[in-house]
């Protein structure tokens, strides 16, 4: 993800957003036919169901990619360290969206504590010297135990 620019990065989320979106409208529309005997809905009320949770879906995420990126840049500017507290502090402002959508601080904080938690473990495996992959970097994550 390093390798994309912010403007790629929401594009990317936004559009997974939108497809994830037409995938839930898909299976409450679904969900939605009758009981046996009554009237089945259109076919095009249920494309409107789809295509509503698609933009609903894909706004959020544009708007959540938008917050990530932000609050990141936003922290690393203050700070102006590179460092794998920055990506926490992040995800942890961004953890204001859930509290909005579900109107709970609990669920803001306890979101705000895994997306921070996230991004620090990404943050972390991420950065470090070009030559060592990410995956060569957690499988010798324990290297340093190794007496010599």
């Amino acid at each position: 993800m390093d390798s994309l620019n912010p403007g790629q990065k929401v594009a990317l989320f936004t559009s997974a957003g939108a497809f994830g979106g037409a995938a839930i409208g898909s299976v409450e529309s679904v969900w939605r036919i009758p009981r046996l005997g009554q009237e089945l809905p259109s076919f095009a009320k249920q494309l409107r169901g789809i295509g509503a949770r698609s933009v609903v879906v894909g706004l959020l995420d544009l708007f959540w990619s938008m917050c990530i990126d932000e609050s990141y840049d936003v922290q690393h500017s203050i700070r102006s360290h590179d460092d794998v507290w920055n990506p926490f502090i992040g995800g942890l402002v961004t953890g204001i969206v859930p509290a909005v959508v579900k109107q709970n601080v609990v669920w803001g904080l306890g979101a705000g504590v895994a997306i921070g938690t996230g991004m620090a473990v990404l943050h972390y495996f991420e950065s470090g010297d070009d030559k060592t992959s990410p995956l060569e970097k957690w499988a010798n994550r324990y290297d340093y135990l190794k007496k010599d």
